[in-house]
């Protein structure tokens, strides 16, 4: 099965669980292991900070560079200060919901996230690549952690952080 779960206490003698993510989605640079719930917590604070929604966002170790890069494809227009704000509050949350990363941030033994933009449609492009693989177009669960970025021809803008 290879799910990830934490018990959150116990009842009637039963422990209480609650499911993370399926194992295997963590992503590694220095040894923080940033995990599906942690990108999950930390784009759920970003929307509600920016009361902003994506179409679809995907957290990526750039291993070379040694970062992450945060890429997505917001579902409304969002102005260039906005994105700007982003990046910083990505890390900052990304930090509270892992001490790990903020440690290694702080010791620069990671470098700063990035954020790509991504077009229109590149959910839609994913859901359809999905389709064409399994023949269904049920049950389609997106990455938002991993080592590679899929589209990357489909980034339409890029920020630094800095």
């Amino acid at each position: 099965m290879n799910d990830v779960i934490r018990v959150s206490g116990m009842q009637a003698g039963s422990p209480m669980i609650r499911f993370l993510y399926k194992g295997g989605n963590v992503q590694n640079l220095q040894g923080e292991m940033v995990t599906v719930d942690h990108v999950m917590c930390t784009m759920s604070a970003l929307s509600d900070e920016f009361r902003i929604k994506f179409h679809h966002f995907q957290v990526v170790a750039e291993l070379n560079d040694r970062r992450y890069v945060l890429h997505i494809e917001p579902a409304g227009d969002m102005s260039r200060p906005v994105l700007q704000q982003l990046l910083p509050t990505f890390e900052r949350e990304l930090g509270k919901v892992n001490e790990n990363y903020a440690m290694f941030r702080a010791d620069r033994l990671i470098g700063s996230p990035c954020l790509r933009v991504m077009s229109r449609g590149w959910f839609e492009r994913l859901s359809r690549d999905h389709m064409a693989r399994s023949g269904r177009d049920s049950q389609f669960k997106p990455s938002v952690l991993a080592s590679a970025v899929e589209h990357p021809e489909m980034v339409e803008t890029s920020i630094e952080l800095g």
